[in-house]
């Protein structure tokens, strides 16, 4: 159980007490002004004892928010804490487009643009694995443990509370999978799956991150933009190479009886779907964006561009890769997909 202080301002209200109770659901203590602040008391005392005792904050960003000086002096004051116990301490849940922070800039944020289902999925995991981590740290001196401590990641089958509601349903026998999937290059991929509990969460983090990017997002004419479509594509390689790190090999090994595993999907889907496309269409792309002209927009100058039409069908093929692999790793994640 953990200390939540949100900060947020008036005009996104609605949202900051639906997240609390969201969170308070999962075990965790909230605190926000207008539950802790009563009519007479100090504003400036009351804010200060609730950032103190609090082991995270979770700031929501909107175009109001970053305008707010009050919303600014809450993450600062919690961004010194977090550098001086070198522990992650501000989690920035995003709920509409604006211009970000600098603090916020290289951190990674819970997307709530996608829908209030995948934002706080990902800031439930979020909160249980660095919950988890916080609670493992020695606070008093003790005698030694001489048990294993459990893994960083949150793979406690026991404790699926932190998802949200009517998401995961995690079978007690583990299920043989099917696979059959179509790659580039390579041709289909078939065998039996047998995931256990490491591949399952993995799939679940995966998933999570393929569901709100815009490749898996149709893209059609004249729509959105070809250069952030293949920034999405490179976050999803990198994110599945940090999953990959983060579990471990066992998540490579096919289980007995079993021919497929999360990690040699993974790589293949890597290596045969993401990788040819950013070869070769990032640079001729990038070769293209130098000849930008001036007086005409970045997104005008793309569409323009006599071989926009070739990377949308290359995009469109890959999006079908990723379609099918993302409801794969629903089904083994043990949730409804989402949308796609």
């Amino acid at each position: 159980m953990a200390r939540i202080f949100i900060s947020y301002v008036s005009a996104d209200r609605v949202f900051a007490l639906q997240l609390a109770t969201s969170i308070k659901q999962l075990g965790h203590v909230v605190w926000m002004d207008v539950t802790e602040i009563g009519v007479g008391d100090s504003l400036v005392r009351g804010i200060s004892a609730g950032l103190r005792q609090a082991d995270y904050l979770v700031v929501v960003l909107s175009p109001h928010a970053v305008q707010s000086a009050w919303v600014s002096h809450e993450w600062e004051v919690k961004s010194t804490e977090e550098i001086v116990q070198r522990r992650t301490m501000v989690l920035p849940v995003l709920i509409a487009d604006c211009t970000l922070p600098t603090l916020f800039q290289h951190k990674r944020f819970a997307d709530f643009r996608q829908g209030y289902e995948v934002g706080f999925a990902q800031l439930a995991i979020t909160l249980h694995h660095h919950s988890q981590v916080h609670q493992a740290s020695p606070r008093t001196a003790g005698p030694a443990n001489t048990q294993r401590t459990p893994a960083c990641s949150p793979h406690d089958t026991t404790a699926l509370a932190w998802y949200t509601r009517g998401m995961v349903n995690l079978p007690s026998k583990f299920s043989e999978i099917n696979v059959e999937l179509g790659i580039p290059y390579i041709g289909k991929i078939s065998g039996i799956w047998k995931p256990d509990a490491d591949e399952q969460f993995a799939a679940w983090e995966l998933y999570v991150e393929l569901v709100t990017r815009v490749p898996v997002a149709e893209l059609q004419d004249q729509e959105g933009s070809l250069r952030e479509a293949l920034t999405s594509l490179y976050t999803i390689f990198t994110m599945t190479r940090d999953i990959l790190h983060k579990y471990g090999p066992a998540i490579a090994r096919p289980k007995e009886g079993g021919a497929v595993s999360f990690g040699f999907l993974a790589i293949s889907i890597l290596n045969h779907a993401i990788r040819p496309i950013l070869a070769y269409w990032h640079p001729v792309l990038l070769a293209y964006e130098h000849a930008h002209a001036p007086g005409i927009s970045i997104l005008e100058h793309e569409r323009q561009w006599e071989r926009a039409g070739e990377l949308r069908h290359a995009l469109q093929q890959t999006r079908s890769v990723l379609v099918n692999y993302a409801e794969l790793l629903a089904q083994v994640a043990g949730v409804p997909p989402m949308h796609l």
